[in-house]
């Protein structure tokens, strides 16, 4: 389904509501406040609630499917598929900084039994990913063979999680400092120990 500019607007707005007040202040009340418009108006865009989590859940898919064809592009070795596979998610972090929230998705979607089903397959999907990379350069030998792929997938996303984490809470108190950068030192430090 082609999402409209007014549902990406109300999309956003979702975002920025659950970043910056939580998911229990995700109303149909505030989120016509935060755009300016009535909640009829929201509901010619969105049946329900639910519908616009649904389409909070789209756009996590729409990211990861744009930092997976990022990573992937060209003839990139796999540990310069991993540099921009990381890269990637923190520029659109950086752009929209409210987007980071799908860092944390299944404390969003707790109660809704399709969504935690979709999120947990992305987050699957994700960490496959990123095993498979570290799987390829183990086998190039640009990493050390006697690491567990999957371990190290972890520790990337992981760490890569409170990166972002400590980024945002950082920011809120007027630090800013580049997320692109200091995931560009994260992951220099991070392969060079498994090399």
């Amino acid at each position: 389904m082609e999402t409209t500019e007014r549902q990406k607007e109300i999309i956003n707005a979702a975002f920025t509501l659950i970043s910056t007040q939580g998911i229990q202040d995700l109303t149909i009340k505030n989120l016509g406040k935060a755009i300016g418009v009535s909640e009829p108006a929201i509901y010619r865009h969105f049946a329900s609630k639910a519908e616009i989590l649904s389409g909070i859940v789209d756009e996590i898919t729409a990211v990861k499917n744009r930092t997976l064809a990022f990573s992937r592009s060209g003839d990139a070795d796999p540990r310069l598929c991993l540099r921009r596979f990381f890269s990637h998610q923190a520029s659109e972090f950086e752009i929209f900084p409210p987007l980071s929230i799908i860092l944390s998705p299944e404390d969003l979607f707790r109660t809704d039994v399709g969504l935690i089903t979709r999120i947990r397959g992305l987050m699957a999907e994700t960490r496959n990913t990123t095993t498979k990379l570290i799987e390829a350069a183990r086998k190039s030998g640009d990493i050390r063979k006697n690491i567990d792929s999957q371990t190290v997938s972890l520790m990337l996303l992981g760490g890569f999680r409170m990166l972002v984490s400590t980024w945002r809470l950082e920011k809120e108190h007027g630090h800013e400092d580049s997320l692109t950068r200091l995931t560009e030192k994260f992951l220099s430090q991070t392969l060079k120990m498994l090399e």
